[in-house]
């Protein structure tokens, strides 16, 4: 079991890459806030997703340097994501395999699901099943 399944979503933060002050990516990690107080950062990068848990939100000034950087801002989602528990977190995997995975889909008590998906090496957030995707990925349960 993943750590997010059976938590309640609070807040929900995006960090950015900007290389040389010129934003490269307006989404590279999804921060999610837990009703634990924990933090939870989703990302997917060369085919691999990964979800991380955390006391505490990235800050972004403790992030970057003179060329690089990674703020880090608020995401507003619909409040249908934050009044249930989620009960699943399942990953797009691009023909089944393991080693290609192409997006997540949370999915909550209450029905509702998001997307967050692999779009130009950057993440996209979408309400709901990705059907475009799914004529080429399954779903497969996120470990």
């Amino acid at each position: 079991m993943n750590t997010l399944t059976g938590c309640k979503i609070v807040s929900v933060q995006r960090m950015s890459f900007i290389l040389n002050e010129e934003l490269q990516c307006t989404c590279i990690a999804f921060l999610i806030q837990t009703g634990d107080h924990k933090w939870h950062q989703l990302t997917l990068s060369d085919g691999k997703a990964g979800i991380t848990s955390q006391a505490k939100t990235p800050d972004a000034e403790e992030i970057g340097d003179s060329i690089f950087s990674y703020p880090v801002t608020f995401f507003s989602i619909d409040e249908m994501y934050t009044r249930s528990s989620i009960n699943s977190v399942q990953e797009y995997l691009w023909q089944g395999r393991k080693d290609e995975t192409c997006g997540f889909l949370i999915g909550f008590e209450n029905g509702a699901e998001f997307s967050l998906i692999d779009h130009d090496d950057c993440m996209k957030f979408l309400d709901g099943l990705d059907h475009q995707l799914l004529e080429n990925c399954v779903l497969s349960d996120f470990e």
